[in-house]
């Protein structure tokens, strides 16, 4: 059994799969196995699979007979993985090859910790950095409380990206016992319970690339996945994740009682920062009303 499971769900990846596979195979850490799990691809993405698989026995190539969509496809490759940790590889980013190895040391030296994830250099995909989502000074997510980590989380920073973590893999299927909604932003819903479930390590060296799109997300997510593009798309898009997010922390059997109290708090105080929002999207024509009367007043 592999040390590491890495669960790399993929569609139509074809332009960015062997960079991706590259740079996982090449890491200092041999131990892993690499779960590929092919989402009916209609490009050339399964048989580039295929053709590492042939080459290198750590990837395990395993293909949907249909499209069953992103979040399925994902939470398919978490529940093939039997290895101590575990990781979320997208096709379309890549990584040092010191990635695991790091990640791997720091998780088997703190052993209170149930994930560890270094600072994230994010780059769109013609080639130009974004940014870095640096896990330095008061972003060093090791220093901060499980309930501090979350208030970044539900404020919408960019701590999200925790998600690409490497995972104690008993942990975080705790966790994803209930599926990420399908819902716009649904990752952060998601790590928003596992920022009060689990303890974040973070290292500061930048060892992971995220590939960003210029382009909406729900045009990208549209060409890859229909529910996820509906999600983002919908006219109430604001509305289902802010109720996601309320359902999924307040019926969590992971959240202790006196840290709902914190939960809930924190989700008032993100949908009043975004009541405006809400209201355009529950009642469009009344919200027109009030902000052409604001005007008439100014």
């Amino acid at each position: 059994m592999a040390k590491v499971s890495i669960g790399y769900p993929v569609y139509n990846e074809e332009r960015w799969a062997r960079r991706s596979l590259d740079s996982l195979l090449s890491q200092t850490c041999a131990d892993f196995e690499v779960i590929a799990c092919d989402n009916a691809s209609t490009d050339s993405t399964w048989e580039i699979i295929q053709n590492y698989a042939a080459l290198d026995k750590r990837v395990k190539p395993v293909r949907q007979k249909e499209n069953v969509g992103a979040v399925k496809n994902f939470h398919f490759a978490l529940d093939q993985a039997d290895g101590q940790y575990f990781l979320w590889a997208a096709g379309d980013d890549w990584w040092d090859a010191r990635f695991i190895e790091t990640l791997v040391s720091a998780l088997d030296n703190n052993p209170d910790y149930g994930a560890a994830m270094c600072s994230v250099t994010r780059v769109f995909d013609d080639g130009e950095v974004k940014n870095e989502i640096s896990f330095t000074g008061a972003n060093d997510i090791t220093r901060l409380s499980k309930e501090d980590v979350f208030r970044k989380m539900v404020a919408g920073e960019h701590i999200h990206h925790l998600v690409n973590a490497i995972f104690r893999t008993a942990e975080l299927k705790k966790v994803a016992i209930r599926p990420i909604p399908p819902c716009a932003r649904g990752d952060r819903v998601f790590m928003s319970e596992a920022a009060l479930a689990i303890r974040f390590y973070t290292v500061p060296q930048s060892l992971y690339k995220k590939t960003v799109y210029r382009k909406k997300r729900s045009e990208k997510y549209s060409a890859t996945d229909s529910g996820l593009g509906s999600a983002w798309t919908s006219p109430k898009s604001h509305t289902r994740y802010t109720f996601a997010m309320l359902s999924r922390l307040m019926t969590s059997k992971l959240i202790p009682l006196a840290q709902k109290g914190l939960a809930l708090r924190q989700w008032a105080k993100m949908a009043w920062g975004s009541r405006g929002l809400l209201l355009e999207e529950a009642a469009p024509r009344l919200s027109g009303y009030l902000a052409r009367r604001k005007e008439a007043k100014g």
